[in-house]
């Protein structure tokens, strides 16, 4: 597995305190990676990178991506041999509430790191982790693929569209050319979930933070269908991306992927709550509450066609919905309960996915 590609390799995550940033951080540790990271603090109590004892094992640059000088700066320090670019304003409600954060960060936050990367010309492959939500809204029932128009009707979609058109144009003017020793994918995914996450304002850690009080989340989008998919699924694709770049596997330097859920599966956010809810045996209050008047919120496409990542990436997803919400509220349960090792706990999860990945 990775055919020990990571192994002593420079690699430099940023956004490495975040929720799958944490993951990665282990994972690539596991894997005998040297890990570097750039993240603007810790963004969340708890924090999966604290839980993890994490910042001890790698060198870690509190640099802000929208600060160049800063970007610059710690990339020419690092020289990193990989780079998985997942810093990012993440989450769409905060898009409404911060358009200008949300822009700045998601498109020149971009721009610095693939800037800083063309200025030092150095051998290096680039992850860039995008979205589905770069796509312009197409029809229910239909699959996103690659060369669907970008496009979005709210800041953070936007941004993720503008964000997939900086690094195209930093590809097809910079990358592509013969004396460029830096490449580039990019990367888009669904909803990730799994253990770790504290954001605010997402549907599972939201759940938790309710639960744990015994009290009853309020739902405003109960039928919604996005593409739920596993943290470890998703972490597989990134790093089946990098080692495609480090081996120079032919057509996907400047390609952009689906790293997307099976398309067959459609579970709403009810239905998540629901399973999630059983998984952990909470009791004696109900997991949520509906909102007054329920609208369609089944109007446009959420799923991704995976096809390109599986025809040219041999990248497919492992874990279907039960199998997604079964690791996740174990995690959750096993943290609240207090009694279990999650250092430990979490290296086992990705363990067993590696031992998945094998047979």
């Amino acid at each position: 597995m990775f055919n020990q590609i990571y192994k002593n390799k420079r690699v430099l995550i940023t956004g490495n305190t975040g929720f799958k940033g944490s993951w990665l951080t282990l994972w690539l540790l596991r894997l005998g990676a040297k890990v570097y990271g750039i993240s603007n603090g810790i963004p969340s109590e708890p924090s999966l990178f604290e839980v993890l004892s994490l910042e001890k094992e790698i060198d870690y640059y509190e640099v802000d991506i929208n600060n160049y000088t800063r970007v610059a700066e710690a990339i020419q320090s690092i020289k990193p041999e990989i780079v998985f670019h997942l810093a990012a304003q993440p989450v769409i409600a905060v898009g409404f509430e911060e358009p200008l954060t949300t822009f700045s960060t998601n498109i020149m936050g971009t721009i610095h790191i693939l800037e800083a990367l063309r200025v030092l010309n150095e051998p290096c492959a680039v992850i860039c982790v995008t979205s589905f939500k770069c796509y312009k809204p197409i029809k229910h029932g239909l699959a996103y693929t690659e060369t669907d128009k970008l496009g979005g009707p709210d800041p953070y979609s936007a941004s993720k569209a503008a964000n997939e058109l900086a690094i195209e144009a930093y590809f097809q003017s910079y990358f592509n050319k013969p004396d460029c020793k830096v490449k580039v994918i990019s990367a888009r995914g669904g909803n990730v979930i799994g253990g770790g996450d504290w954001a605010k304002t997402r549907i599972v850690p939201d759940a938790f933070r309710c639960w744990e009080k015994k009290s009853s989340l309020l739902l405003f989008a109960p039928t919604a269908t996005p593409p739920w998919q596993y943290v470890l699924d998703i972490l597989n694709g990134y790093l089946i991306c990098g080692q495609s770049l480090l081996e120079n596997k032919p057509d996907v330097n400047g390609e952009a992927f689906n790293i997307g859920a099976p398309e067959n599966e459609a579970f709403t956010v009810q239905a998540l709550l629901d399973s999630l809810f059983d998984q952990t045996e909470y009791k004696g209050f109900e997991p949520y509450q509906l909102p007054s008047a329920i609208t369609d919120q089944n109007k446009f496409s959420t799923s991704l066609n995976s096809d390109n990542a599986l025809n040219k990436l041999n990248w497919k997803s492992y874990f279907n919905f039960n199998n997604t919400v079964k690791r996740t509220g174990n995690w959750y349960k096993n943290f609240y309960d207090g009694s279990v090792n999650m250092r430990a706990y979490t290296e086992q999860e990705i363990a067993d996915f590696e031992k998945l990945l094998k047979e």
